[in-house]
């Protein structure tokens, strides 16, 4: 540890030498990464976040390129209060689709009133004579009685709910260049084109919906992360009396954020789901780092200089061990996990530097900045700092870090990617009445093989419709399953539904031929299980396909790059703690180690009692509580050093109390987001940075004091001996 303390030390003098030249190299930096991070796109297209080969394997490239379109808008109308239909209201409402269709995005609009249904004469006296009349006529003087044939045809299904008070029309759009970005302001545009309708109760969802609201909400994130830092302002201003103090952890954090995304705009990466979370992670590290700084300067009233220097070699090992936690994730074989792991490493390395080094440089060389940055003060936290844990809630604390391995092998993935939004959000809303109105929550393409055998295909469809889970079967076929009729009959109006700009939908360019198979399963495993049942019966003539099949396979492994990044980060930041404690000299290493394990126990607990969904964004929180474990625990190792009987601990524990209430206040505005999983986030880590504080300080407090007592007593009995 010598050479290294030596090194981080020699580093900062060097730049406290050099102010000037050092100041004009990193306003250079600044400029740069502010230009570049101007640039710097936003990834809300979920295959993107899936690894490429997981879509090949659940055919997802194969399928965008066979057929035309894979994902059309969908529109779910209805009358306002919900009643039936009239012959009027259909007539009304297919002037809206032709009005619709003037749209220039639109490539074309499939909808009731372009169902045909094929009638077969009695061909006792000849050759069977073969009719395809519209479901609903083109004069649109045909009344709700003369509507059976529609009500009796299984077609319906897919244009129109049970009750056929509302019907589905499906909006294919102008296919864009493979390279080509996802277009929010078109989506947008088209979206308020169609809700602008009033005289009809319309919703939309769809892939590209969900893109489109995961956008805008990705862009909302701004704004609340704007607001976690005026509540940081006004709680800094309570603890260290001063604007000053929060305006320094602001400007501090602001410029990592500037330099962290510059660098990603330069490295071509983008802000998905995963990134997008930065800013949380750089603000708690920040808030570790400087919080300390301040808590230093308020007690010994030096100034920053001084107490920066003071900190600068535990503060770093603290770092580390978030660089661990989140550096472990790079073990992951996928690709955004990789390179969110990095980012975020990258990012707690470099607010360190900017903490320990750059603020030093600039507050040496404008000194105004460092005088009076806090004020003392006696009553915040110090009857908490002074009060004492139970022996018994002590053991009771303990007891998950030793069911650490037990909460993590039953964590499991139970999410479905339309489930993303909270309950009251317009894409939730449309997909539970679709729920409940239809009985089917997703779907997935069954591509059958060129070549394939008509009387083959429908056997194949009839074995996948039993299926456990599966609702039905759609596609053109449930047209032929109502005509009794020769087979060759069957084939020839199969084929010739094909052609209609309807059944384009589901011909391939190479002669593949596909169907929907919708399923009332709203969970990854679920979807699993039911491609892997198609693609037993299909044995290799057909097969299971599309997004939703490769976004279940990334769930499960993400769940198990999520476990053995932690148990291997867990495992690395012991041996760092370990390192530093026979460095310092430090004796009850043991205990050190235990009480700083609750923190992330008691999230890994948190997540198998609530049986909170495991996706890319909640499983930051584990990531976050394996960075967190041992910082605390090793700023009172350091500080142990200058004071006896472990006092040193309690003269940092109002620094760790005033950290834990930062990080708290930075995920209270995640509870604004509409994003489900970001909710779910600020309550794991909201739980699990007080339940870490409590291990963390309490707890240890507790445990030393009964070795202390322990060892007590062995003396006085050994002396009473002798």
């Amino acid at each position: 540890m010598r050479y290294l303390v030596a090194f981080l030390f020699s580093f900062r003098l060097f730049a406290l030498r050099r102010t000037t030249g050092f100041l004009i190299v990193l306003a250079i930096l600044t400029a740069v990464s502010l230009h570049q991070s101007l640039s710097l796109e936003k990834s809300v297209a979920l295959s993107e976040s899936i690894p490429q080969k997981t879509l090949v394997d659940a055919g997802f490239y194969s399928l965008k390129s066979e057929f035309k379109t894979i994902d059309p808008i969908v529109i779910r109308i209805s009358k306002l209060d919900e009643s039936a239909w009239t012959e009027a209201d259909l007539c009304q409402l297919k002037k809206w689709h032709n009005e619709s269709l003037k749209i220039t995005d639109f490539d074309f609009m499939s909808t009731i009133f372009d169902l045909r249904t094929p009638l077969v004469e009695d061909a006792q006296a000849g050759t069977p004579k073969l009719f395809f009349p519209a479901l609903i006529t083109e004069s649109c003087t045909s009344s709700i009685a003369d509507l059976k044939i529609f009500r009796e045809s299984k077609i319906q299904k897919i244009f129109a709910d049970p009750t056929r008070n509302s019907f589905f029309s499906y909006l294919y759009l102008r296919p864009q260049a493979e390279d080509a970005k996802f277009d929010f302001r078109r989506i947008r545009r088209i979206v308020n084109h169609i809700e602008s309708f009033k005289q009809y109760k319309i919703s939309v969802t769809g892939s590209q919906i969900f893109q489109m609201y995961a956008k805008e909400n990705l862009d909302r994130l701004n704004l609340l992360n704007i607001l976690a830092i005026v509540l940081i302002l006004l709680l800094l201003k309570c603890v260290f009396r001063t604007w000053k103090s929060g305006l320094v952890l602001a400007g501090t954090l602001l410029f990592s954020i500037v330099i962290v995304r510059g660098s990603m705009a330069f490295a071509g990466h983008k802000v998905d789901a995963l990134l997008s979370s930065l800013f949380l992670i750089l603000a708690i590290a920040v808030a570790q780092d400087l919080i300390f700084v301040f808590d230093e300067i308020a007690k010994k009233k030096s100034s920053y200089l001084r107490a920066s220097r003071k900190l600068l070699v535990p503060s770093f090992f603290t770092t580390l061990t978030t660089v661990i936690g989140f550096g472990s994730l790079m073990i992951s074989d996928v690709p955004n996990i990789v390179r969110f792991g990095g980012w975020a490493a990258f990012g707690a390395l470099l607010e360190w530097f900017v903490v320990f080094v750059f603020l030093p440089v600039l507050i040496k060389k404008f000194p105004r900045i460092g005088a009076n940055l806090v004020s003392e003060s006696k009553d915040f936290g110090r009857s908490l700092i002074n009060s004492k844990l139970h022996p018994i809630l002590t053991f009771a604390l303990i007891i998950p870090v030793f069911l650490n391995p037990v909460f993590m092998e039953q964590l499991k993935v139970n999410h479905f990617i339309m489930d993303s939004f909270i309950s009251s959000h317009k894409l939730s809303k449309i997909t539970e009445e679709i729920r409940k109105s239809h009985g089917w929550e997703n779907s997935i393409n069954i591509v059958f093989e060129p070549g394939l055998q008509f009387e083959e295909r429908q056997m194949l469809l009839e074995q996948a419709a039993k299926i456990q889970g599966v609702v039905y079967v759609s596609g053109p076929q449930l047209l032929v399953e109502d005509v009794k009729a020769p087979t060759y009959l069957l084939k020839f109006i199969a084929d010739q539904v094909y052609e209609t700009r309807w059944g384009k939908f589901f011909h391939g360019k190479s002669e593949k031929i596909r169907a929907e198979l919708f399923f009332k399963v709203a969970d990854s495993q679920g979807v699993s299980k039911i491609s892997e049942a198609v693609n037993e019966i299909c044995k290799g003539r057909c097969s299971a396909s599309g997004e939703i099949i490769a976004f279940a396979r990334f769930s499960r492994l993400l769940l198990e790059t999520l476990k053995d990044s932690y148990f291997i980060s867990l495992f690395l930041v012991g041996l760092l703690m370990t390192w530093v404690s026979f460095s310092l000299g430090q004796k009850n290493l043991w205990i050190y180690l235990l009480t700083s394990a609750i923190g992330p126990s008691s999230i890994a607990a948190v997540f198998y009692f609530l049986q909170i969904p495991i996706d890319m964004i909640t499983s930051i929180s584990l990531s976050v509580s394996v960075g967190l474990a041992g910082d605390n625990a090793i700023q009172y190792m350091f500080a142990n050093r200058h004071y006896k009987n472990f006092s040193g601990i309690e003269i940092r524990g109002l620094g760790s109390l005033t950290a834990t209430f930062v990080m708290i206040i930075l995920c209270l505005p995640l509870f604004l987001s509409d994003f489900r999983s970001l909710r779910w986030s600020a309550v794991v880590l909201i739980l699990g940075f007080i339940i870490g504080f409590i291990g963390d300080y309490w707890a240890l407090k507790s445990l030393l004091s009964i070795r202390k007592i322990i060892n007590f007593n062995k003396g006085e009995s050994s002396n009473s001996k002798t």
